[in-house]
């Protein structure tokens, strides 16, 4: 079976860490795996390059390079990893009717605010099989009218070799307290910022992996709110796994996530975890027991919470410990890569059929 996986830019992004794993892990001698994306840094972490073809900004020359692709390489199913790339993925089916279609959905799209019954056309008349990453956006598919049997389950995988448990942390007095992530409106770092304007006292720095294109405006905001001293910029970080081990809370404030992985890493190196609950987080993160959930982004809430966790000791080890279980039995790569593959081995027998 000859399968194309799709997605839009490989650079920074639980998309595309989930894009370059499967590339890395799934392939065998019955399942060969071509891909296509924008060129970006992550291209630089793929197994087989010489499999892999750039493409454009342009989605009509895009289209045709996929084309091509698809009659060179005798393509039998696509694994679109992004919408903008499901829509590339049904024009091709217009032209070779018989490739199966498997869609991963990440996130919430405009589609599903907007144009809910376009997306239900789309995954009910062209996609075989939907990838979801929490079981609550596979309930929400349902209840728009996806059939239940095109629909699966598959939870973000963490690579447990690359990130390890710290079993002996050290007991600093002053409290490293990071946040990781693309700098983008959605992540929401400006929240984190006030959260550090809440945490005022000696005992604490802040640290903001990533970049993006809210960058300047963060710096901004760092030096009109005097936090110059206690809140470090460091840009793109090659090593999450060490940044990770380094801080003593992962915080998370996003608007709007799926299931993102930063959190999963954090549960495998044992640092715990203090988020907000949107999308499927609650799934991974049970409040008190794998690390701190908050309803609402409120900094008094979200600074209170920060401070008594690091002030109780027992606690910080109860989450340290049930977060790293939950990454060893549920959230590990080597289930998230089996599942995905037996879902690309039903799509090739469903064809056959």
């Amino acid at each position: 079976m000859n399968l194309l996986f799709i997605t839009d830019f490989l650079d920074t992004g639980g998309a595309e860490r989930y894009f370059v794993k499967c590339e890395n892990m799934i392939p065998d001698e019955k399942l060969q795996i071509y891909t296509a994306a924008r060129k970006g840094s992550f291209v630089q972490y793929l197994a087989n390059p010489a499999n892999f073809t750039a493409i454009r900004g342009n989605p009509i020359t895009n289209l045709i390079i996929l084309f091509w692709l698809v009659v060179r390489k005798d393509i039998s199913a696509i694994h679109a990893n992004s919408l903008r790339m499901l829509f590339h993925a049904v024009l091709l089916k217009c032209f070779f009717p018989r490739i199966k279609l498997i869609y991963t959905k990440h996130n919430v799209t405009l589609l599903d605010h907007h144009f809910p019954s376009l997306l239900v056309f789309l995954l009910r008349y062209f996609v075989a099989r939907i990838i979801t990453v929490y079981q609550g956006q596979a309930d929400e598919l349902a209840t728009m009218g996806i059939p239940a049997a095109k629909i699966k389950t598959i939870y973000n995988g963490v690579d447990l070799q690359q990130f390890q448990y710290v079993n002996n942390r050290q007991d600093r007095v002053k409290k490293t307290i990071g946040i990781l992530g693309r700098l983008s409106p959605e992540k929401n770092i400006p929240f984190f910022l006030k959260i550090a304007e809440k945490l005022n006292g000696e005992s604490y720095d802040f640290l903001i992996a990533g970049d993006g294109p809210d960058r300047d405006k963060i710096e901004d905001k760092i030096k009109q709110s005097g936090l110059e001293e206690r809140v470090e910029m460091l840009g793109d970080i090659s090593n999450p796994d060490d940044f990770l081990a380094s801080i003593d809370v992962f915080v998370l404030t996003s608007f709007r996530e799926a299931f993102p992985m930063s959190i999963l890493e954090a549960f495998a190196v044992g640092t715990p975890v203090v988020t907000i609950d949107v999308g499927g987080i609650s799934e991974a993160v049970h409040n008190e027991e794998t690390g701190i959930l908050i309803e609402t982004h409120s900094e008094d809430e979200f600074s209170s919470k920060i401070a008594e966790l690091l002030r109780d000791k027992d606690k910080v080890e109860h989450i340290r410990a049930a977060a790293r279980k939950a990454a060893e039995t549920k959230f590990n790569l080597q289930h998230m890569i089996h599942e995905t593959k037996q879902v690309y081995l039903e799509v090739h027998e469903d064809r056959r059929m």
